[in-house]
């Protein structure tokens, strides 16, 4: 039996449940081949309100409250304590994967925003090694908050807390911008000036696609983005590392560090450790490419049996074959 899905995980308020609730919506609105019944497990003990329906939820175990209270440990060691305890008794796991779920099932993981379980804690590595022992194949989606675009400081770190993440989980690995909309309608609140956040606007308009260009230029006639960067076939592009820290604005005192965010970042831009995936929630048609490329990544469906020409799909199904190339040229898979 093999489970899909997908491991999501980032910072605190990078939009983790969020992603998953539209992700969830999207699959279960759509119709043709793409169309799927997704399960969302909560694997964050300290959560508190969920935007979606849990399918499982590692509070019916043990929650930091309950840790915090009997253990009087503070809300980061109580998590970490939390996740321990489910590795030690891994019973609710093996009764998720081998019982509640069926073969081809397709999850979405929703991890907690401790930072630390990605790039210094074994946690979360040992738990995905338990699932990989029950057969189920996991991609992790790594969310970052577009407000990171803002200063190069911030991103730089950004892609290297990233960069730790993907080594760590030892996974096929995405990294998702995450809150593109917010930066689109000027509504980001770490953004202190309005050049800053037409600056950021910018930016993230020039590396998606025409129909943002469209929405922007309907508030702001004096933005135009860099065509060259803009495909009227596919509305999402990697974001180059070193593209980014070119166009960010200097900060007052960070200067003197450009050249050395410009370097680390060229470094992982030279030998392809990281790249970003803008993503918005509104728009169909990225999450439709987003999950071309998971699935790409996890083989999914690869077993499907072959239809004819002439089924109700057909349609669809070339739109996918046209999508599915393009991400093959564009993100450097073979």
């Amino acid at each position: 039996m093999v489970v899909y899905g997908q491991l999501v995980v980032g910072p605190a308020g990078s939009g983790k449940s969020t992603y998953c609730s539209g992700i969830q919506s999207h699959c279960a609105s759509i119709s043709g081949r793409g169309r799927r019944t997704i399960h969302v497990v909560n694997l964050d003990p300290a959560a508190e309100n969920l935007q979606y329906e849990p399918f499982a939820d590692i509070r019916e175990v043990i929650s930091v409250e309950d840790v915090i209270s009997e253990l009087e440990l503070g809300p980061n060691g109580a998590l970490v304590f939390a996740l321990e305890f489910l590795l030690e008794n891994p019973e609710w796991i093996h009764s998720l994967f081998q019982e509640s779920l069926t073969d081809g099932d397709y999850i979405l993981l929703d991890c907690p925003g401790q930072i630390e379980l990605y790039t210094h804690y074994q946690i979360m590595r040992r738990l995905v090694q338990l699932m990989a022992e029950m057969d189920v194949r996991l991609c992790a989606i790594y969310l970052i908050d577009s407000t990171f675009l803002h200063t190069a400081p911030k991103f730089c770190g950004g892609a290297l807390s990233a960069l730790s993440a993907m080594i760590q989980l030892e996974l096929p690995h995405i990294n998702l911008l995450s809150k593109v909309d917010l930066v689109l309608q000027g509504s980001v609140g770490s953004v202190s000036t309005k050049s800053s956040a037409s600056d950021l606007q910018r930016l993230v308009v020039s590396m998606i696609g025409v129909p943002y260009q469209d929405e922007l230029q309907e508030e702001d006639e004096d933005i135009e983005p860099d065509g060259g960067a803009l495909d009227d076939e596919l509305h999402v592009r990697g974001l180059s590392l070193t593209d980014v820290i070119e166009r960010l604005p200097v900060a007052s005192g960070e200067a003197r560090y450009r050249g050395l965010n410009r370097a680390v970042l060229a470094l992982l831009e030279e030998y392809g450790m990281v790249s970003f995936f803008p993503m918005d929630l509104r728009n169909e048609s990225v999450i439709q490419q987003l999950m071309l490329q998971v699935d790409t990544l996890l083989q999914y469906d690869e077993g499907a049996d072959v239809r004819v020409h002439g089924d109700e799909f057909d349609e669809y199904d070339e739109e996918e074959k046209r999508q599915r190339a393009q991400i093959v040229q564009d993100f450097g898979f073979s």
